[in-house]
């Protein structure tokens, strides 16, 4: 007999290997019609775990939308082992290729089905969970952020979106699975705009503000990057203007050193709560 894949005995995150495979169809009742349903089962190759998502079809397009889910929840995957399914080639082909083809006999006025709209809510999970919460540990060196989605998911990394360029027009796609990461791109941007700028609360012209001190850590505003991408830096120094104000600062990143205004800037960690 041979060995085990090397996949199977190496100590690693659940699901950073993972098996997936389609079973199915069984027979559900929505409202007086019956319909076919499947159901995709990924398989943790170090810890036999399982995950279960259903499909409303084989097509390539549910696929894809189930995939997403299960790694919205249970967090970045390494290496996917799969059969030579059809819909399995044709997930790596879409998203390799982000296709942008149009299909007007198949339009959906901007509405989603049952399957999509809970793809849609598990992204809208995966982003909120992906906030940082603080930093690891208190080496100034260790800038990892730590994340509701870190603690379940024991993965460092976070979610990242598939490939490719997502616009309104993929309403009318084929390919539903563009339209939901439309929406979740559309959730993105409101999360920032609405969400992150309350932690960087301010009180103008009524009381002086808290000034950025160095060590303070700090979330660094970047509209030009994917969602759930910001980096986090430590301040390790800060620039004032003649009254005493501090204006703009250099910030240690996992990656390198930045020069930026405050106004990009978001306190997450005070060094005083360090």
């Amino acid at each position: 007999m041979a060995d085990l894949p090397l996949e199977r005995v190496i100590p690693a995150a659940p699901f950073i290997h993972t098996g997936v495979d389609f079973f199915g169809p069984q027979e559900v009742k929505e409202g007086r019609q019956i319909r076919k349903r499947y159901g995709v089962i990924f398989t943790c190759l170090s810890t036999r775990a399982i995950h279960i998502e259903t499909a409303n079809s084989l097509d390539t397009s549910f696929f894809i939308n189930a995939l997403r889910r299960f790694v919205a929840r249970r967090g970045n995957v390494k290496k996917i082992w799969c059969d030579n399914g059809t819909n399995f080639h044709g997930a790596e082909k879409e998203l390799r290729r982000s296709l942008q083809e149009m299909n007007d006999d198949q339009e959906h006025a901007g509405r989603l089905d049952d399957e999509s709209y809970c793809t849609l809510l598990t992204e809208v999970e995966a982003i909120v969970n992906d906030r940082p919460l603080t930093t690891v540990s208190d080496s100034p060196d260790d800038l990892q952020p730590l994340s509701p989605a870190q603690l379940l998911t024991q993965k460092s990394s976070v979610v990242m979106p598939p490939p490719g360029v997502f616009q309104k027009g993929d309403m009318y796609l084929r390919q539903r699975w563009r339209y939901v990461q439309f929406l979740a791109n559309l959730f993105w941007t409101r999360w920032r705009r609405e969400y992150l700028s309350t932690l960087q609360e301010r009180q103008k012209w009524n009381k002086e503000k808290r000034h950025l001190q160095v060590g303070d850590i700090v979330l660094v505003k970047d509209d030009n990057q994917l969602r759930s991408n910001w980096m986090m830096g430590r301040v390790i120094t800060t620039g004032k203007d003649r009254t005493g104000f501090v204006r703009s600062v250099v910030l240690k990143t996992q990656t390198s050193e930045l020069h930026r205004p405050i106004q990009k800037l978001v306190l997450l960690l005070a060094v005083e709560e360090q």
